[in-house]
Parts: C-alpha cells; sequence; structure tokens
C-alpha cells in the first residue's frame, strides 16, 4: 500500500494519529489533495464522517475547500448534510463557498434544511457567497469615464460568459433521457455494460442509517455511452424491496463512457433499517443511451 493510499484510508476511517503521523514524517511525498479510488479527498472523507480533528489538521495542511466528490458534494455539503455542525463552522471560516452547487442542483443550505438541521441552516444563512469587489481608485474625470467604459465591458463579458454556461447546462441536462430494458436499444447493447467489483458498506451517522455500494462501470462494446441509468435497492430479508436510488453516472458524472472505459460508481442509500434487517444490497443496469 502506497503512503498516499494508507493516507486516504486513514481519513476515510477516521485514524486522526495515522494521518497525523503520515503528513508530518512524509509531507513532500503525500498531496493532501489527492484523492481515492471513488475521486473524494481526504477532506470530502472526514467531513462526512463527521471527524472534526482531521478535518481542523487537513485544513491547516493546505486541503482544498472546494474540491468536489464525483456527484459534485463538497466538504461543506457533506457536513451540513449529516448536521456536523462544528465542521461546518470550521470550513466557512476557512472561506468555504456557500454558493456551490452538486449535480443536482442542491447547496449546503438547501441540504441543511432538507434535514431540518436548524442550527446549520442559520449558519449558513449568515454567510453570504463571495462577492467580487472592484475597488478601482479614480483620480479625474476621464479616469471615471475610463473606468465606467471598462466596467460596462466586463459586465457584458459576465453577461455572455452566463448565457454559455446556462446553454451548456441545458444540453448536458437534455442528454440523460435513456432506453429502458425491454426497449431494442437496451437489449442489443445492455450485455456490453459491465457492473463489477462491488462493495457493500452500512453505517449509522448521526442516528441515520446508510447503504453504501461501491463499484466499477465499464462499457466493454464498440459503440460509446452518452447516457447511463443504474438503480440501487435494498432488499429485506422477506425478499421486500426497502428502497431504491436510480441515478445517472453519465453525463452527470463524466459526459461519455467509450469503449473499453471503466469508472468509479460511489451511491449512497439513506435511510435504511438496520443491518439485520436486510438481506441484499444491489445494484444494476437501468437504462441506456448510445451516442
Amino acid at each position: 500500500m502506497s503512503r498516499t493510499t494508507e493516507f486516504l484510508s486513514a481519513a476515510e476511517a477516521g485514524d486522526l494519529e495515522v494521518v497525523r503521523s503520515l503528513l508530518s514524517e512524509a509531507r513532500s511525498d503525500i498531496d493532501v489533495n489527492s484523492v481515492n479510488q471513488w475521486g473524494n479527498t481526504a477532506l470530502i472523507e472526514a467531513a462526512n464522517h463527521g471527524d472534526t480533528e482531521i478535518v481542523r489538521l487537513l485544513l491547516t495542511n493546505g486541503a482544498r475547500l472546494d474540491s468536489a466528490s464525483q456527484g459534485g458534494s463538497t466538504a461543506l455539503m457533506c457536513a451540513a448534510l449529516k448536521g456536523h455542525r462544528e465542521i461546518v463552522s470550521l470550513l466557512l471560516k476557512a472561506g468555504a463557498d456557500v454558493s456551490r452547487t452538486d449535480l443536482d442542483g442542491a447547496t449546503a443550505l438547501s441540504l441543511a434544511k432538507l434535514r431540518g438541521h436548524d442550527e446549520i441552516t442559520t449558519l449558513l444563512s449568515r454567510s453570504p457567497a463571495p462577492a467580487l469587489r472592484l475597488e478601482v481608485p479614480v483620480k479625474s474625470e476621464k479616469d471615471r469615464s475610463r473606468t465606467i467604459m471598462a466596467l460596462s465591458g466586463l459586465a457584458v463579458l459576465v453577461v455572455i460568459v452566463l448565457i454559455i454556461v446556462v446553454t451548456s447546462v441545458g444540453r448536458r441536462q437534455s442528454q440523460t433521457a435513456v432506453a429502458l430494458f425491454g426497449s431494442p436499444e437496451f437489449d442489443a447493447y445492455a450485455s456490453n455494460v459491465i457492473i463489477d467489483n462491488i462493495e457493500k458498506k452500512t453505517g449509522v451517522r448521526l442516528n441515520n442509517r446508510y447503504a453504501r455500494i461501491l463499484c466499477t462501470l465499464q462499457n466493454t462494446g464498440d459503440q460509446v455511452l452518452s447516457g447511463v441509468h443504474l438503480k440501487a435497492a435494498i432488499i429485506g430479508t422477506g425478499g421486500q424491496l426497502i428502497r431504491e436510488k436510480i441515478f445517472t453516472p453519465v453525463p452527470n458524472v463524466r459526459d461519455t463512457l467509450g469503449p473499453n472505459q471503466t469508472m468509479n460508481i460511489d451511491v449512497s442509500v439513506e435511510p435504511v433499517p438496520d443491518p439485520s434487517e436486510i438481506m441484499d444490497m444491489t445494484i444494476e443496469l437501468n437504462g441506456l443511451k448510445l451516442k
């Protein structure tokens, strides 16, 4: 196991002493902003699990605040969703951006409201998004005119950029319509979409049980996938469906999945019952779209 892998594993497991030791003994060898096989930084993992001291240590060692997971979640979003108030406070003081959104358009504030974390909601509401401040010294009327012209040009540029971004997002979201089971396109190509290396985990965060499935998704065919729907399901001991979640790694995480390409999948389903009441956790292909 490499030192970076050991570092990331320790952060995910909440092992403060190992994280501290590796950062102090081999700082030049370890990138504090490296990601694990699921695309999460140590800061995201620590914030998600509520490990306040690890978060504090990572911040003092240069962890980037706004690195995002495959689903677009930042450390602030994870802490807000799970109700880790002290971590939210630490991240805000360090300058975390409260306006960031994940791939579903959620912000840290909306996630905190969704879970009923009132104190965190208040904390985030009082933390405005970073704003661009332009302080230009004006020495004369001519300078003032030049400044107005420059700012007007900047405003036009911002509008153009926003139009491009909105258009791009609109195009991306329109690509999620897929062919479902039973359709000719699905039935002809589904056997080329392989789900493998499946890991199943359960845990508890703030009295809320969750199930987590990690796996790889591979396109073994000769065509490009521009849309993939996966379905994660939690099956009870009586064989009944307890909960399911349909999500779209392509194009929400990556635009396409080409021939012989593989991507990592990390999906959480919650809330779920006690593990003794769960017979199985499954993940399967629910739909696809060929480019």
